[in-house]
């Protein structure tokens, strides 16, 4: 039997990814529209199960990140998003 990697894909909700965009410090990564945002995601994760890895999209609520980032006293990027959604 072989083990195979996972790997978690970042997916916004269609009405917050503009949203994450401005409030985030990693914005540049950013395509311009959602749906542009939606196309890169999907060639990601054909891309890697192409390369034989496991994928999950993990959805993640602007809010609940932005409120979490907050208390916590941490800046909205990938790192803090890592720790909330493993």
């Amino acid at each position: 039997m072989s083990i195979r990697p996972i790997k978690g894909i970042l997916w916004w909700k269609p009405t917050q990814s503009e949203i994450a965009k401005q409030n985030s410090d990693y914005s540049s990564i950013f395509d311009d529209t959602f749906e542009e945002r939606k196309e890169s995601e999907e060639e990601a994760v054909n891309k890697y199960r192409v390369e034989g890895l496991i994928v999950y999209k993990v959805e993640v609520d602007i809010d609940e990140l932005a409120s979490w980032c907050w208390k916590e006293n941490r800046p909205l990027n990938s790192y803090s998003r890592s720790i909330l959604y493993p």
